[in-house]
């Protein structure tokens, strides 16, 4: 018992207590010099925990008495421990006595250090828009070039190491002023700092990515390229480029980069006219001649740069309406071969007549007028069409 409860106080007189004098009396170690440790919450629990280690300690002085009256032979450690035992707590209770006459004073002093924090941190949000308004950061020469996009970039990671820095300091010191119960200052340029940090790291790092991805795709082969997962791509880089010009109206990167998503957005259409696996050889002859090239689309060498190249997307009406026009001919084409297939398929019952094994006679024909009014209705439909002409012979 000796040995637990003197182990027991030392740590909380030795550590807890020696950490409470160094930072002004609070036993929980308040802060005093800014290493952010909450001021004064301490000194409730350790009244607390004083008295009941005072209680402790009577009973183990009660058992000393027992173990002297009754001439139990006890080791030098052990009465060793029992003087150190009721040193360490008077001198735990002088410590929480002299914190507990000096916390109002500490206080004061916190607040005043406090006040003194804040001019300094407001400078760094100066310093922080001022980084911000850098010319580089809206230079389009810069954002033309890859070296010049990891430079911006660079000193990018700069600003917002500075931006993270300060919007800590901030609420660091808001919560000082919280835990001395003080009126806490509302730093709103410090979230309009955080905001605009945001807005130009995201449009720096988006046009970067786009670069790259959109450098990607032009190098797709044409016969392989993912119309659908590209515009779903660049519907999330337009959804950037245009928070970018709402936020950042005067910066001219911000403008580029919504030219550069806006003008591959707009080749996408033909780019899918292009894919539609419904155009036939004749079709492809027709696109060719509008284009002025005879595209050879088995070649590795037609990408999706190569053919943007050739300025498809002046022609995108014209292609539009001749994979429109392909799309349409081949649902036509599909019905009649559905029309055909039946009366592949179709089976006609037959009977025999009366008693005779060599002759027979038709049995129900309802199945039979059924697939002909349907087949009617489909071929009226099919020839009813503008777009019958490829196979109006077929049809009639």
């Amino acid at each position: 018992e000796f040995v637990h409860f003197t182990t027991y106080l030392g740590k909380l007189a030795g550590t807890d207590g020696k950490d409470a004098a160094a930072s002004g009396g609070s036993p929980d170690g308040a802060r005093e010099e800014g290493d952010g440790t909450r001021v004064g919450d301490g000194e409730g629990e350790a009244v607390i925990s004083l008295q009941a280690m005072e209680s402790r300690q009577q009973d183990v002085g009660d058992i000393m008495d027992l173990v002297k009256e009754f001439n139990i032979k006890t080791s030098t450690k052990q009465r060793t421990s029992f003087m150190e035992l009721s040193q360490a707590l008077g001198s735990l209770r002088n410590q929480i006595e002299f914190s507990q006459g000096n916390t109002e004073a500490n206080i004061n002093r916190f607040i005043k250090e406090l006040g003194q924090e804040i001019p300094v941190m407001l400078d760094c949000v100066t310093k922080g828009f001022d980084k911000l308004r850098d010319h580089k950061l809206s230079d389009e020469s810069l954002a033309s070039s890859k070296e010049g996009r990891q430079e911006v970039l660079e000193t990018l990671e700069r600003i917002d190491q500075h931006v993270a820095a300060t919007i800590v300091d901030a609420q660091r010191i808001n919560d000082y002023q919280e835990a001395l119960k003080i009126e806490v200052t509302p730093f709103e340029k410090v979230d309009e700092l955080k905001v605009l940090c945001g807005s130009v790291s995201r449009l720096w790092k988006s046009l970067e990515e786009w670069e790259e991805t959109s450098e990607q795709w032009l190098q797709w082969r044409f016969g392989l390229v993912d119309v659908d997962k590209i515009s779903k791509e660049v519907a999330v880089y337009q959804k950037v480029a245009m928070q970018s010009m709402k936020q950042l109206e005067t910066n001219a990167v911000a403008a580029k980069f919504t030219a550069k998503v806006t003008a591959f957005k707009n080749t996408l259409p033909v780019v899918m006219a292009l894919r539609n696996s419904a155009l036939k050889e004749r079709h492809w002859e027709e696109i060719n001649e509008i284009i002025g090239v005879e595209l050879d689309l088995e070649s590795d060498e037609l990408t999706l740069g190569v053919l943007l190249s050739m300025g498809v997307d002046k022609s995108m009406e014209e292609i539009q309406e001749i994979s429109g026009r392909a799309g349409a001919e081949q649902s036509l084409e599909e019905m009649l071969d559905k029309v055909k297939r039946v009366w592949e398929d179709l089976e006609l019952v037959l009977n025999p007549y009366k008693d005779s094994k060599e002759i027979f006679i038709l049995g129900s024909v309802d199945d039979v007028i059924t697939a002909l009014e349907d087949s009617l209705v489909n071929i009226s439909t099919i020839s009813g069409s503008r777009f019958v002409g490829p196979i109006r012979d077929e049809v009639e």
